[in-house]
């Protein structure tokens, strides 16, 4: 007897919830810094690293043009090479966000069954009684993936 197309559906298809992959967050933050936080359902840490590789790109623009107008020595501005070291500071600040962007993504949807429980804090007095501790306790358990 030939299979309907209603009992070759598993039930887990049927959910609305999405498997996401590494691979996939991480090429979305290449694509676009922030967009593999998103993907992950991190939408502020997404906005985070995009303001940070915008503006680094902006300011090293700034300084870009800055150190272009900037020829006479001895002014009371930056020199020249001051302001072409701030530019590489700049972009160099802009690749680093760009690159930990893909890395953060492809960890964070990579890790997205590890569930952390209640974080609880209690203080400790020491035996002596002469200083007082805090000790947390951060339960873990890690989800089979189906």
């Amino acid at each position: 007897m030939p299979r309907s197309f209603s009992q070759e559906v598993r039930p887990d298809s049927l959910s609305n919830s999405v498997q996401r992959t590494p691979a996939g967050a991480f090429k979305r933050s290449l694509l676009f810094p922030g967009w593999g936080q998103r993907y992950n359902g991190k939408p502020w840490k997404g906005a985070v690293y995009t303001g940070i590789v915008a503006a680094s790109a902006a300011m090293a623009a700034k300084n870009w043009d800055t150190a272009l107008g900037t020829t006479t020595a001895g002014s009371l501005f930056w020199s020249s090479s001051a302001w072409t070291r701030g530019r590489n500071n700049w972009l160099i600040l802009g690749a680093f966000a760009y690159a930990l962007a893909g890395v953060d993504a492809y960890v964070d949807a990579h890790l997205n069954t590890f569930d952390v429980g209640p974080i609880t804090a209690q203080p400790v007095v020491t035996r002596d009684r002469r200083s007082v501790l805090v000790a947390f306790r951060v339960p873990l358990s890690f989800l089979e993936r189906q």
